[in-house]
């Protein structure tokens, strides 16, 4: 669900009240994550997480302006004493997904230090973690009531963080919403199956791996079949009448709420960008 740049962010911070906490711990999550999947040895995971800390200390000013700037763009749309349209949302949705491909761009020596001296060993270990998760994820697919109900929990965590609640008419629209993508999430998860196959065959050429990775978690059209991109499109335009019909929805302490919350996020990203790191 990514109703609006804020629930997006929101995602990642269910578990904290401060954005500012979250982000200075983020270069250790991150690096903990990668040690999982890759078996790091405790020297490349201290240069990793270093170059880390690195990119986000050179570029976090950056980063925290245009989310910033995006995040006023959706408190506009809040304050908004008339309806919010489709191409206001597609629009947004659009800065949304450039932000994500400017965000990996700005990360790519992290990249390079995780993938240009990658070993076998490695690499194998992050294919049977993935082959792990996958399975886990074939199963949940395979029984769409248990999928669904995963993802309302999701989906009501993401609204309460934001608008307090979610009302029983928004969670039924979210829950249409889900029930006829199934389709799309099944095939999602073969995308990702297909990123590990092949990110396997580009082992030996580290150059050309580096970019397919940028290309794939910046969600270039390059990195994505073709069956893949024409369902995504679809998916994207039943987000767009989600977000319109959970707006629509919205009692006026919700839309208080969430402003509310949008202003917080914005004092702790400017707080944690300013602070010396």
């Amino acid at each position: 669900m990514k109703l609006f740049l804020t629930l997006l962010i929101s995602v990642t911070l269910l578990s904290c009240s401060r954005l500012d906490i979250a982000l200075n711990y983020a270069p250790r999550y991150m690096a903990n994550q990668l040690d999982e999947n890759f078996d790091l040895s405790s020297e490349r995971y201290e240069k990793l997480k270093s170059r880390m800390e690195a990119d986000i200390r050179q570029n976090k000013k950056q980063i925290v302006n245009a989310v910033v700037q995006t995040l006023d763009e959706v408190k506009a749309l809040a304050e908004k004493k008339s309806a919010v349209s489709p191409d206001e949302i597609r629009s947004l949705n659009l800065k949304v997904r450039d932000l994500q491909r400017q965000g990996v761009y700005l990360f790519k020596p992290s990249f390079a230090e995780l993938i240009l001296p990658l070993k076998p060993p490695e690499i194998k270990s992050l294919t049977e973690n993935s082959q792990e998760r996958f399975e886990k994820s074939q199963k949940r697919l395979q029984n769409p009531d248990e999928y669904i109900e995963r993802t309302m929990k999701s989906f009501n965590r993401v609204m309460g963080f934001m608008f307090d609640s979610a009302s029983a008419e928004q969670k039924k629209v979210y829950r249409n919403f889900v029930t006829n993508n199934m389709d799309y999430f099944r095939l999602h998860l073969e995308h990702r199956k297909s990123h590990i196959n092949q990110f396997n065959s580009l082992q030996s050429e580290k150059e050309n791996l580096l970019q397919y990775s940028l290309a794939f978690y910046a969600g270039e059209e390059s990195a994505k079949s073709e069956t893949f991109r024409a369902r995504q499109q679809k998916y994207f335009a039943d987000l767009i009448d989600l977000q319109i019909e959970i707006w629509k929805l919205c009692s006026t302490e919700q839309i208080t709420e969430f402003i509310k919350n949008i202003n917080n996020l914005k004092a702790d990203l400017q707080k944690w960008s300013e602070a010396q790191s």
